[in-house]
């Protein structure tokens, strides 16, 4: 059935739902690609297959992909299963967010034996660093291993909905152990010249 979904399947574009009402630099620049296969909509893409969607420099300005998680984290106060979502390196500079301390993924980072880094919301440094200013210096305990924090996020900042905290690295063309099955959502956004309705066409037609 998978086999068949990736070599039938017909891509679209869509306004970025997910993305509403967050203002995103240039949100208007910003899509989701998602397959259709008899008249149902996939909303997430095999890994290997976002991959391949993400080398497409010819129709893409920037992308990234991303997937839905929690995470248990249990340093800097009670326990608590708090909303993360894994991304690639570059979602972040696609969606046009940046930190208001720190930094975001760099490419090798999300792959396997490389150190564990984070990006935490303003409500996790307050509620686990008390707004620490070395926070950046500080580690944070996650799933039961120790994670590095590289930046934080502003209170604003939710993506893609709100009950989203953390967001730790992935690679999706390097997978860790266990997640080479997973399944992504692709973002991305348009070349300057593009217009939907073009990249709707070279999408369906490149799909």
């Amino acid at each position: 059935a998978l086999g068949l979904a990736t070599t039938s399947s017909i891509f679209a574009v869509a306004d970025a739902l997910l993305l509403n009402p967050v203002p995103f630099a240039q949100s208007d620049r910003l899509v989701q690609v998602w397959s259709t296969m008899n008249g149902s909509s996939i909303t997430q893409l095999p890994r290997d297959l976002a991959v391949r969607w993400m080398q497409r420099s010819d129709l893409f300005a920037s992308s990234g992909v991303f997937n839905q998680t929690s995470a248990l984290v249990t340093s800097g106060g009670d326990p608590e299963v708090i909303g993360a979502v894994e991304i690639s390196p570059g979602l972040m500079e696609t969606l046009g967010a940046r930190p208001i301390l720190g930094r975001t993924f760099v490419a090798e980072e999300g792959r396997p034996g490389n150190d564990r880094v984070v990006i935490i919301s303003t409500d996790v440094w307050a509620s686990r660093f008390g707004k620490a200013p070395d926070v950046l210096a500080r580690t944070i305990r996650i799933n039961a291993l120790d994670y590095r924090v590289i930046g934080v996020m502003a209170s604003t900042f939710r993506f893609p909905y709100s009950r989203q905290r953390l967001w730790l690295p992935i690679d999706p063309a390097n997978p860790q152990p266990g997640k080479e099955k997973i399944f992504v959502t692709l973002v991305a956004r348009m070349k300057p010249d593009m217009t939907r309705e073009m990249l709707s066409q070279q999408v369906v037609a490149a799909g």
